[in-house]
């Protein structure tokens, strides 16, 4: 068994990795569990255990849906949490103008229901976790930290391909292995 997910890697800019540094740098003391930018991506859908011998059908799902879909250009603007019982756990960055992005989630998780994979738990939503939160101390603190950085435009984001990824738990923090790389359409 592999614990698979389906993304689209994103690729942090400088600006991007001064901006974590510094908010590494506010939240200090706090028990934040924060991501490597060098593993940023979109979750088009997460897998969890899945047979290796699936990952093959997998990618043919990729391959078929990411011909209908071209490249797509957007911005990552703005910093917004996701809450748990009215606490903030997960700090992420917005993802707008990927427009395609969710008609490509929809008809991948067609094609994945048909081949026995259940519905997603969650609604998409185009974002870039940045860190999760394991306990939050001061969260007046953390929300008007956030709320300066509600609307600013942080990078450019271009979604150029979809990746099948492994994702290797270990106590330092999750390895992301490539399994099968799908790029998306070229414009026309």
């Amino acid at each position: 068994m592999k614990r698979i997910f389906i993304a689209i890697p994103v690729e942090a800019t400088p600006s991007l990795r001064n901006l974590i540094l510094e908010l590494r740098e506010q939240f200090r003391g706090e028990s934040f569990s924060w991501v490597d930018p060098a593993a940023f991506h979109l979750t088009i859908r997460f897998l969890g255990d899945t047979p290796a011998e699936k990952v093959h059908m997998l990618s043919e799902a990729m391959r078929l849906v990411c011909q209908e879909v071209g490249t797509v250009e957007g911005v990552i603007k703005g910093l917004d949490f996701f809450s748990f019982r009215g606490t903030p756990s997960v700090l992420y960055a917005r993802i707008e103008g990927w427009h395609e992005i969710p008609r490509l989630a929809d008809r991948l998780n067609h094609e994945l229901s048909g081949m026995g994979f259940p519905p997603g738990d969650h609604p998409f939503k185009a974002h870039l976790t940045l860190a999760r939160m394991k306990n939050l101390r001061d969260k007046k603190r953390f929300k008007e930290v956030i709320a300066h950085y509600r609307e600013e435009e942080l990078q450019p984001a271009v979604a150029s391909r979809v990746v099948l990824y492994e994702s290797i738990l270990r106590p330092q923090g999750p390895i992301y292995k490539p399994l099968a790389v799908t790029p998306l359409k070229m414009g026309d």
